[in-house]
């Protein structure tokens, strides 16, 4: 009370807008950041290995209806390591999965705040490894994040991606109307309905099975689709009589 008026205290820096964390502070953060999202959740790691405590910080999120995308390395896909935390992502929690290759960015943020730290999304690294991280609620910095991530998006490689597929050569000696092409990357294969792709091809397609995922080349003439064709449509409307002709089915 100072000459008749009443003034409040008020507290000041009790909360620190950028902070430096070390080791488990990282860890405890990161849980707090993903259990605490409602609108968005970025998660940007290289590897996954997911232990129960960041499951159930997921699922979280998920119950507060965060649209949850998750930046994944492009070389781990084919891991069978991975499947598991994979299709939690996809499939348990509906994550939208974004592949970089050589990625090697850690980052994870919600529509409030972020930690960018060097800790994987990997149970040792959570449980065992030595990590530092700068968590920052600070309004600027974290729409920075938001534009480095959304820049990544722009250059993610789809999951129809197959490696250094060199152009098919002409085959000899094998009867034409064996001959098909695969709807994914236009190399010649054994004309099948029922596995119309390489057999790398089709290993990245089984992965999801989304059987009207739409891909770029007939079946049947191996010219280019432009997404008229899937596996379930795998010969475009053009060629489906003569295709029929052709191979007798």
């Amino acid at each position: 009370m100072v000459r008749g008026k009443e003034y409040k205290a008020v507290a000041v820096g009790l909360f620190m807008p950028t902070t430096f964390l070390e080791n488990h502070e990282v860890t405890d953060q990161i849980v707090k950041l993903v259990k605490n999202a409602k609108e968005e959740l970025i998660i940007i790691t290289p590897y996954l290995n997911l232990n129960a405590r960041m499951r159930g910080a997921l699922n979280e999120a998920k119950s507060n209806g965060a649209k949850i995308t998750v930046y994944f390395r492009l070389e781990e896909l084919s891991k069978k390591k991975n499947d598991a935390d994979i299709q939690f992502f996809s499939e348990d929690i509906g994550a939208e999965m974004v592949y970089i290759e050589r990625l090697h960015s850690k980052l994870y943020l919600n529509e409030n705040n972020a930690v960018m730290s060097s800790m994987n999304m990997v149970a040792g690294s959570q449980n065992d490894s030595q990590e530092i991280g700068i968590y920052t609620d600070e309004d600027k910095l974290r729409r920075q994040f938001k534009h480095y991530s959304e820049d990544m998006y722009k250059r993610q490689t789809n999951v129809d991606y197959v490696p250094e597929v060199k152009a098919p050569k002409a085959r000899i000696n094998k009867p034409k109307t064996a001959s098909g092409y695969c709807i994914r990357t236009g190399e010649e294969v054994p004309f099948n309905l029922e596995k119309p792709f390489s057999d790398k091809s089709f290993k990245l397609w089984n992965r999801f099975k989304n059987q009207e995922f739409k891909e770029k080349y007939c079946h049947f003439s191996g010219e280019e689709s432009n997404g008229q064709t899937t596996f379930s449509r795998p010969i475009l409307k053009k060629n489906w009589t003569k295709a029929k002709k052709t191979h007798k089915f």
